[in-house]
């Protein structure tokens, strides 16, 4: 009887084991995809930011913005030449003209724009 039971209490903390490794697993998940949901929602409003922002005239810049094409960097131009993207998942612009930024090339690693910098050293 005896080895009855210690082999039923064996195979309830196997159980147990593997129900706690599973609701860990779907966890992770959960939050993965609560990640690509916020990260789709962040894209979706700077989509629509851009979009909001008035047109301007072609005579306003070389490199302005023509109805409906997207802006970036700081300088809120349309792309054009050699870019770099911030690797902050949240930042607001995502990509630079490397002479906006003051670089000559593209460094090696991850880099973060000037604004997100700031941000993360606080």
């Amino acid at each position: 009887m005896e080895r009855y039971l210690r082999r039923l209490d064996d195979d309830l903390a196997r159980y147990e084991t593997t129900l706690q490794t599973k609701l860990d697993v779907d966890a992770m998940k959960a939050s993965r995809r609560r990640r690509r949901a916020e990260d789709q929602e962040l894209r979706r409003a700077r989509k629509a930011k851009v979009e909001e922002e008035p047109a301007r005239t072609l005579g306003q810049s070389m490199f302005a913005s023509v109805a409906g094409e997207e802006t970036y960097c700081i300088c809120k131009r349309v792309s054009f030449g050699q870019m770099i993207a911030c690797d902050d998942p949240h930042c607001k612009i995502e990509w630079y003209h490397i002479g906006c930024v003051g670089l000559k090339t593209i460094p090696s690693g991850k880099w973060y724009c000037p604004q997100c910098l700031a941000r993360r050293k606080r």
